[in-house]
């Protein structure tokens, strides 16, 4: 009992002289611009672009293709790994800000992921390792027409939140992975 006692005297007193282990710095992420009156705004800055720069872009292809060829009609767990990632969020005063990230393939069917032109494009599943964007740390970023026309899918959840009712927040952002629009 005296050796936990010990224990959280130590991880207290470690919390006491160094206070920045729990805490997050909302300035690392944007660029080192922020002041309190931006970060305060911060929330209500629309997003305009999202680029999410895959590290290993070789395996998330190879990946992505595998999906793509694949007999199959619902994609495998093992196609669903986690890969790091960059996300940069471009709002509408110029700000941008960085953020690190773990993204993996999102969806169980093949209407998540499809050629154009030479290009892989897929629903992605993100999961920020540092800082916030609005307060969300986890977000989907859907391939266009995957729930229908996405018109009625922003409309659709904004009725609900008028009537009160739970829905999540929806926005139509352009967004590049690896390059690709």
């Amino acid at each position: 009992f005296n050796k936990m006692k010990k224990k959280l005297f130590i991880f207290f007193f470690l919390l006491l002289i160094n206070p920045s282990i729990i805490s997050a710095n909302e300035n690392d992420s944007c660029n080192n611009k922020l002041n309190n009156k931006i970060i305060k705004e911060l929330d209500n800055l629309k997003i305009e672009t999202i680029e999410v720069k895959i590290d290993n872009y070789r395996k998330w292809s190879k990946n992505s293709l595998n999906i793509l060829i694949g007999n199959f009609r619902w994609i495998p767990e093992k196609y669903k790994k986690r890969f790091n990632a960059n996300i940069e969020v471009k709002f509408e005063n110029d700000l941008t800000c960085s953020f690190k990230a773990r993204i993996r393939h999102n969806g169980d069917q093949k209407d998540h992921i499809a050629l154009k032109e030479n290009s892989i494009i897929q629903s992605i599943d993100v999961h920020l390792k540092t800082g916030n964007i609005n307060g969300i740390t986890k977000f989907k970023l859907l391939r266009p027409n995957t729930r229908g026309n996405y018109k009625d899918e922003i409309i659709l959840t904004e009725l609900l939140r008028e009537f009160n009712y739970l829905s999540p927040r929806t926005n139509y952002i352009d967004v590049e992975i690896n390059e690709v629009k």
